[in-house]
């Protein structure tokens, strides 16, 4: 075991490794910037089946968006109270539904500099909005990780900000209100960032330490939790990113590389 180890260190700290990561790295941005993501929807499309990834009612107006294809925002708008009530109570995250409605893409900015919404959506992933006409539950959620939001919101008491600031989902914010934080310019204290990473794994070191786990325990602990984190928060850049660091760090501390940090 040894052996290896002293043999993995050797490649960790050869030159030639980082430098092959480095035009590996240039490639793949290379290729992001020109690869051109087409769609699966159209303009002509009428159809979506899919599960809820995130739901929000606001008076009689339903958003969600819906991973079928691909991730869609829909939008939708209650006749009635009673249709409101109907809906919370049948209907929750992961659920499976069949949409019908009028699909189009967002807005782009009509004046250059301010909030462009179309590239807002691009970057989660939905190219397409949809206008719902019919709305029909296929089936229930029977997934852990929706399972665990439910019971994340529910204990929250429904608190968007606070939703926000634990999962970096701003669904859950009035459109209004969060347009009025992108307008001024503040929109990114509600994502999740390596910051956050950095005092999550912090505290549970802390407190690790002084339930006397041994150090091993407490970078592996703290290591999976940060991955149960990083799976809650729906594979986030910024997340995954400061998720990766960390436990490339603890892989360094745990068997000893001695690898600096620079």
């Amino acid at each position: 075991m040894i052996v290896y180890l002293i043999r993995l260190r050797k490649i960790l700290l050869c030159d030639v490794l980082f430098y092959l990561l480095l035009v590996i790295c240039l490639f793949y941005v290379c290729f992001r910037i020109n690869y051109k993501v087409i769609s699966n929807y159209n303009d002509s499309s009428k159809m979506a089946i899919g599960e809820i990834e995130s739901l929000h009612i606001d008076g009689n107006k339903l958003k969600m968006v819906l991973y079928a294809k691909e991730k869609v925002l829909v939008t939708y708008y209650f006749k009635n109270n009673n249709q409101v009530n109907r809906f919370i109570d049948n209907v929750n995250l992961g659920d499976k539904l069949k949409i019908y409605g009028t699909f189009s893409r967002a807005s782009n900015n009509t004046t250059d500099g301010l909030f462009n919404y179309r590239k807002y959506l691009k970057r989660s992933g939905i190219y397409y909005t949809v206008k719902a006409d019919n709305i029909y539950l296929l089936s229930k959620n029977k997934k852990l990780y929706y399972t665990i939001k439910k019971y994340i919101i529910k204990r929250i008491n429904n608190n968007p900000y606070l939703y926000t600031f634990i999962l970096g989902d701003t669904s859950y914010i009035n459109s209004n209100v969060l347009k009025s934080y992108r307008d001024n310019g503040i929109s990114h204290l509600f994502s999740i960032s390596g910051m956050h990473i950095t005092l999550i794994s912090s505290s549970l070191l802390k407190l690790l330490k002084a339930m006397a786990i041994k150090e091993k325990g407490r970078y592996v602990f703290t290591s999976l939790f940060l991955l149960f984190y990083l799976f809650l928060t729906g594979l986030s850049p910024s997340v995954l990113r400061a998720v990766l660091f960390f436990l490339l760090f603890s892989i360094n501390k745990i068997y000893y590389f001695h690898i600096k940090n620079v």
